[in-house]
């Protein structure tokens, strides 16, 4: 089966068993780049460190209504945003859409969000982040246009730092390469 026909087959039940628990694998950790991490050593899809690798850009439509609540900035806060594709060596992981409040990060860390392809996770380590999700989406198979055919889960989540303080908001899409030897057998 060629890899596009692959993309758009609908999960086997064990793939789809395997998409909730890396689900909640990534809900149950403050950092959803350090999941990530764990996650591809612990099923040996790669050590390479987690990288990111800037989409489209760095400029993005304002974030989805629920999302935009969330954030929580006050007026005249700036609001910058990325969208990345968070890579295992060149296996890719997920695509990750984040709006966050650059003047609440320290300046060293803001300034690395901007001149460098560092994940969000990674950079804002120092703060001791923890997430809050908002929503979760199981994938069993993608119909709509504007959903990535590889994605088998999507979350929206708040990122706090340590203190509370409300640093961003992301829209993470994870892609069935995550789901190792279930993915082979979705595609089968």
């Amino acid at each position: 089966m060629n890899a596009a026909a692959s993309n758009k087959a609908p999960l086997s039940p064990s793939a789809l068993s395997a998409a909730r628990q890396l689900s909640d694998f990534i809900r149950a950790a403050p950092s959803a780049t350090a999941a990530l991490q764990a996650w591809c050593t612990e099923r040996t899809l790669g050590t390479d460190r987690i990288s990111a690798r800037l989409l489209d850009g760095t400029l993005l439509e304002a974030p989805p209504p629920a999302l935009l609540g969330a954030l929580d900035g006050t007026q005249g806060e700036r609001v910058l945003a990325r969208k990345v594709a968070l890579c295992c060596g060149e296996l890719m992981l997920s695509i990750a859409r984040i709006w966050y409040l650059a003047d609440r990060l320290p300046a060293p860390i803001a300034d690395q969000l901007v001149q460098s392809t560092v994940p969000f996770g990674y950079a804002v380590a120092p703060l001791c982040p923890q997430r809050r999700t908002i929503s979760t989406k199981i994938y069993a198979s993608i119909d709509a246009p504007d959903i990535e055919p590889d994605t088998v889960v999507e979350h929206q989540a708040v990122v706090a730092a340590g203190s509370g303080t409300i640093l961003a908001v992301v829209q993470e899409r994870y892609q069935r390469a995550l789901l190792g030897a279930e993915y082979a057998s979705a595609a089968r």
